[in-house]
């Protein structure tokens, strides 16, 4: 989600998340409190503590790829439109 000016950008969830950052959240955790730690859901592979796939990594480097790309074209495009400012004032 982003403003009308693409400006800023608003990202729902962890993206940056690897493919074991829940598991090491949750052994932490576990190891701190067996009664207060929270498996993640659909996470893991039914009571094992095998991960499923990271599906969700080829997306998190698509959308960094295209913000870092939309950033890029938006400084030149400022860029230029500053230089042309700044050619129309000192014409003025």
């Amino acid at each position: 989600i982003s403003n009308r000016n693409q400006t800023d950008l608003f990202i729902g969830g962890h993206f940056e998340y690897e493919n074991d950052t829940l598991l090491n959240e949750f052994k932490r955790d576990s190891d701190k409190s067996k009664e207060t730690a929270v498996k993640p859901k659909t996470y893991f592979r039914g009571d094992s503590l095998d991960l499923l796939p990271a599906h969700w990594i080829s997306s998190a480097q698509q959308l960094f790829l295209n913000w870092t790309d939309m950033m890029y074209a938006s400084r030149w495009s400022n860029a230029e439109q500053t230089a042309e400012s700044i050619l129309k004032q000192n014409k003025a």
